[in-house]
C-alpha cells in the first residue's frame, strides 16, 4: 500500500474523501426534496408555489371535518394556512406539527391566488 509523506495511506483518502462527497449529496438532496418554507412565503406568493412540494411547520390553530372533507389550520410566526387531509385524520387543535404537500392554489384571477391550501402527503 502506498503510503503519503504523512504515512497515511492514498486508499485510506480516497475512501474518506468519497463519504465526505456521499454526504455532502445526501444533504442537498434531502433539502431539495424536503424543501421547507415559511407559511408567509406561500401565502405572498402562492402562484410560485403552485404544485409544488413543502413542508412546512407550525400550530394546529383550528379544524372542519365536514364528510369526508377534512381539513385544519396551520400557523407559524409568518402565517396561516389550510391544510387538506386526504383520509380526515384531524391533528388535535393546538398540537405542533410538521407537514410535507403540495401546495394547490384553486382559484386564480389574474395574478392572484385565492384558496390557497396544501394538500397533505405526510405529517409527523
Amino acid at each position: 500500500m502506498e503510503k503519503t509523506s504523512s504515512g497515511v495511506s492514498r486508499v485510506v483518502i480516497g475512501v474518506i474523501t468519497v463519504v465526505i462527497l456521499a454526504l455532502l449529496i445526501a444533504g442537498l438532496a434531502y433539502q431539495f426534496f424536503n424543501r421547507r418554507v415559511s407559511i408567509g412565503s406561500i401565502n405572498q406568493d402562492p402562484l410560485t408555489f403552485q404544485g409544488k412540494v413543502v413542508t412546512v411547520s407550525g400550530q394546529v390553530k383550528g379544524r372542519l371535518a365536514i364528510g369526508s372533507f377534512s381539513l385544519y389550520y396551520l400557523e407559524d410566526d409568518t402565517g396561516k394556512i389550510r391544510v387538506r387531509v386526504p383520509n380526515g385524520s384531524l391533528p388535535q387543535v393546538g398540537e405542533k406539527v410538521t407537514v410535507r404537500g403540495t401546495v394547490n392554489s384553486p382559484l386564480k384571477v389574474g395574478r392572484y391566488a385565492l384558496g390557497t391550501t396544501i394538500d397533505e402527503q405526510q405529517r409527523w
